[in-house]
């Protein structure tokens, strides 16, 4: 017998969790949004599930689980709603738009029942670079994040939106990777330093790791957020005698030392290049669904099993204020 998931919110991300819950053993319930969204009805129709009249219908519904991906402003208030059902929940990410809305529910009696969608997590590439790293036990890395999304036409409103909501994706995974994190410093460069806008523009932050009984590891690396860059999102590691490169995040290149590439007639310059050590494959799930959909929603699919939460791979409610610290520290 299959379970059955409750869906809140219609937008272009759900499609992607809703193929995942089914490859996880879900049975897509019941879907719903705001009153009269054609968006809702239509997905409803995709997936063989009945459109709910708004939100509420979805958490009155009889479903073993929740999925709750509104737009961000809108979920602290239905994940409050949702904590008194006492159901699993998987809640998109960030969850909030500032740690104080996600704090106000962390003393709730449910609040250890909501995983957060932190998919980065589950890619088979972050379990390659996380083996290296701890079986090191130290590591620098440094990280960078660019918004291409940003431009400098946006109001300074919606540019900390976007630092809150995308940025936190690698600070999460670093979290995941080396433990709790603390910010040392932070180089800002606003927009009104160099065109007379108000509103983000980048950051540099030094970061690290190992101050606290929950990290797993010594490690201290760089963050670096540049918004309108052109570039792809990646971590490069360096472990004792070893580094790797999260380039971009789905896929990992590890190396053990370098070779010299002395100089030729065609090019008169010696150089060194990296030499590749062993070979990594992308798991199959990260190949037919978005990558990490499939295990989160198998953990939820779990956790409606009675399986521990601490045991999973999954982003608690604590690890999703704790990341939106970090960016807010960022800003």
């Amino acid at each position: 017998m299959s379970l059955k998931l409750g869906v809140i919110g219609s937008g272009s991300i759900i499609p992607f969790h809703l193929d995942a819950a089914k490859a996880a053993g879900f049975e897509i319930a019941i879907i719903g949004s705001r009153a009269g969204s054609e968006k809702t009805a239509a997905l409803a129709e995709r997936y063989g599930a009945v459109a709910g009249a708004d939100w509420q219908a979805v958490l009155a519904a009889d479903v073993n689980a929740l999925l709750i991906g509104p737009e961000t402003g809108a979920t602290p208030g239905i994940l409050a709603a949702a904590l008194e059902t006492g159901l699993p929940i998987l809640s998109e990410k960030p969850g909030a738009y500032a740690s104080a809305d996600l704090k106000a529910l962390a003393s709730h009696r449910n609040a250890g029942r909501i995983l957060v969608g932190y998919n980065r997590r589950h890619y088979s590439s972050t379990a390659a670079a996380k083996e290296l790293i701890e079986s090191a036990g130290m590591a620098t890395f440094t990280a960078s994040i660019p918004e291409a999304s940003w431009t400098t036409a946006m109001l300074s409103g919606k540019k900390r939106e976007i630092l809150l909501s995308n940025t936190v994706h690698v600070l999460d995974l670093l979290r995941y990777l080396f433990g709790d994190l603390e910010v040392g410093s932070v180089a800002k460069l606003n927009a009104d330093d160099v065109n007379g806008e108000n509103g983000i523009f980048s950051r540099a932050a030094v970061v690290s790791a190992g101050g606290t009984e929950s990290a797993r590891v010594a490690a201290s690396g760089t963050l670096i957020v540049t918004f309108g860059s052109p570039s792809n999102y990646f971590v490069d590691i360096h472990t004792n005698g070893r580094s790797a490169a999260l380039r971009p995040i789905e896929f990992y290149t590890e190396f053990d030392g370098v070779s010299v590439i002395e100089p030729t007639e065609a090019l008169p310059l010696r150089h060194y290049v990296a030499n590749k050590a062993g070979a990594f494959e992308i798991a199959r799930d990260d190949l037919d669904f978005k990558p990490g959909f499939v295990g989160q929603m198998r953990e939820l699919a779990a956790m409606v099993g009675g399986a521990d939460p601490a045991t999973f791979k999954s982003a608690s409610l604590a690890d999703a204020i704790a990341v939106l610290e970090l960016a807010e520290a960022l800003i």
